[in-house]
């Protein structure tokens, strides 16, 4: 089961460092950020922790940007990044939202997150 990992800690509005692809040849890139409020609309009950961008978008109409490009996640409880957590995560990308499985975890148990999205900023 694949466990994916978020970008880099940015701020609210922030410029992100990394590295992008081309054919192969890696090169340096920047993008400056502006971040969403934070998200949480479900709880880890049932299935799990499921945060998707699809219902995201549904509930909070205008919030979250066409195409986000980062997604910061972190228990609603100490603000812990998720992948500090050691939990197993079906869905982790700005593409799809978040999903934490209970069916993956040891425990049998997912904590409960919040996201929020970094786009691109409006000039």
């Amino acid at each position: 089961m694949p466990k994916l990992f978020p970008a880099p800690k940015a701020t609210h509005s922030s410029d992100v460092e990394g590295l992008g692809c081309c054919d192969c040849q890696y090169y340096h890139i920047r993008v400056n950020l502006c971040w969403t409020d934070w998200f949480d609309r479900d709880n880890p009950s049932g299935s799990g922790d499921w945060e998707l961008l699809s219902d995201l978008r549904k509930e909070n109409p205008g919030k979250i940007c066409d195409y986000p490009v980062y997604m910061k996640v972190v228990t609603t409880d100490t603000m812990t990044p998720a992948i500090s957590t050691g939990e197993n995560f079906y869905i982790f990308n700005p593409t799809q939202g978040f999903v934490c499985r209970m069916k993956d975890q040891k425990s049998g148990e997912c904590r409960d997150y919040k996201v929020r999205f970094g786009c691109p900023c409006k000039n």
